[in-house]
């Protein structure tokens, strides 16, 4: 269980930082930022409604829950994701974001 507990911290943290550094300050993060007691999820704050850039996610693969109308909840589970599917669900995250919106402006 630790070990899992360290990966989760791990993915979790990584994928804020590629959150922010690909999005910058076109995004905002909601889950608070204490590691230590947060899950493995984050919820990202958007300012449209994003179920049409969740459909264009999961017919890529990508699996993420929702709170309508505007966050997208997305959790890297340590038992099967990889800091490689954290990369790539970013990217697709923001080339999704990208071609809905014309630019990277997710707030």
């Amino acid at each position: 269980m630790d070990n899992l507990r360290k990966k989760s911290i791990l993915l979790t943290s990584y994928l804020e930082y590629l959150l922010t550094s690909k999005f910058g300050e076109n995004i905002k993060i909601l889950t608070p930022r204490d590691i230590e007691n947060r899950g493995c999820q984050l919820s990202v704050l958007f300012n449209q409604d994003i179920e049409p850039i969740n459909i264009k996610l999961k017919n890529r693969g990508v699996i993420c829950d929702t709170r309508k109308p505007n966050v997208l909840r997305i959790a890297p589970v340590p038992l099967y994701n990889s800091f490689k599917d954290v990369f790539g669900m970013v990217n697709i995250l923001l080339e999704e974001v990208i071609s809905y919106n014309g630019s990277c402006n997710a707030i």
